[in-house]
């Protein structure tokens, strides 16, 4: 079995995604870690304080602002990292 993302239980598929070379999508989304915080959603959804005022940081990064910050990693159907689990039960071959 070829060790790529489609191929994977930790790999979630983009129903919106196109097809390729007989793949049904081609783009999904890798939930093997948590998500990550993307630097410019982040920018975007949470709010930069006045310069030289005081303001509590719970006011501008409150955990609506933060969960709509977070991606998991997309990744194309085939490709692969190092941290493969197969998504189809292993069977013995005895």
């Amino acid at each position: 079995m070829t060790e790529q993302c489609n191929r994977c239980r930790f790999w979630f598929a983009d129903p919106k995604s196109p097809s390729f070379d007989e793949e049904p999508h081609t783009h999904g989304k890798c939930r093997r870690h948590p998500p990550r915080i993307s630097d410019h959603l982040a920018s975007i959804a949470i709010g930069a304080p006045s310069f030289g005022q005081s303001h509590d940081l719970e006011d501008y990064a409150d955990s609506w602002s933060v969960h709509r910050s977070v991606l998991f990693p997309v990744t194309f159907c085939t490709d692969w990292c190092g941290e493969f689990a197969s998504a189809e039960p292993e069977t013995s071959a005895c």
